[in-house]
């Protein structure tokens, strides 16, 4: 193929540095993986019709493994990271419980829309103004971060602590996509 097909689904997820039951790591780490998800989104010009959440226990560390999922529709497709949020959070509530050790979480955004694809509705004037603003406003959040970082600018509900990211203390070297990390001779 010369232009790839549109994806109909993009997920994000990760494993933690350490287990957790705290629902603020959780929620942290969830908001994290949407801002990802939605700047993959923004990037191939789409919206999100609908929201799925995922959470895992270790199979190893508690003899009752859990996964669970929860799935919320948007009313109106979205790439705003509020909405995205917003959703993926409520999805959060319905699946947390404070006993288990979550040692994962996840969100996959679903039922993609592209700007080809819209459907109008009788409220579209209204709501197609609203939407250019926040679209307005994620260009300039997606520009900042291409040029000075991701997560230069970010949502609040992604914190700034994040104690529950992946340990990468024996990554390897990337001497073919890194300038910082070249082989150099000596």
């Amino acid at each position: 193929e010369e232009i790839p097909s549109d994806k109909q689904t993009i997920c994000v997820s990760r494993m933690f540095g350490a287990q957790t039951d705290k629902k603020q790591d959780l929620s942290e780490a969830l908001a994290s993986y949407v801002l990802i998800a939605a700047e993959k989104l923004r990037k191939q010009r789409g919206r999100a019709g609908g929201i799925q959440v995922f959470t895992y226990t270790s199979r190893y560390h508690d003899p009752h493994a859990f996964y669970a999922s929860a799935y919320r529709e948007l009313t109106v497709p979205s790439s705003y990271n509020g909405d995205l949020i917003a959703a993926a959070l409520t999805c959060l509530d319905h699946l947390y419980e404070p006993q288990k050790m979550y040692k994962k979480v996840g969100v996959l955004l679903t039922d993609l829309l592209y700007d080809d694809q819209m459907q109008l509705s009788m409220m579209e004037p209204f709501v197609a103004a609203r939407s250019a603003k926040k679209d307005e406003l994620m260009m300039v959040v997606d520009k900042a971060n291409r040029q000075w970082g991701r997560g230069t600018v970010s949502a609040a509900a992604a914190g700034k602590q994040q104690a529950w990211q992946m340990r990468q203390t024996r990554k390897s070297a990337r001497y073919t996509t890194s300038w910082h990390e070249l082989l150099a001779l000596e």
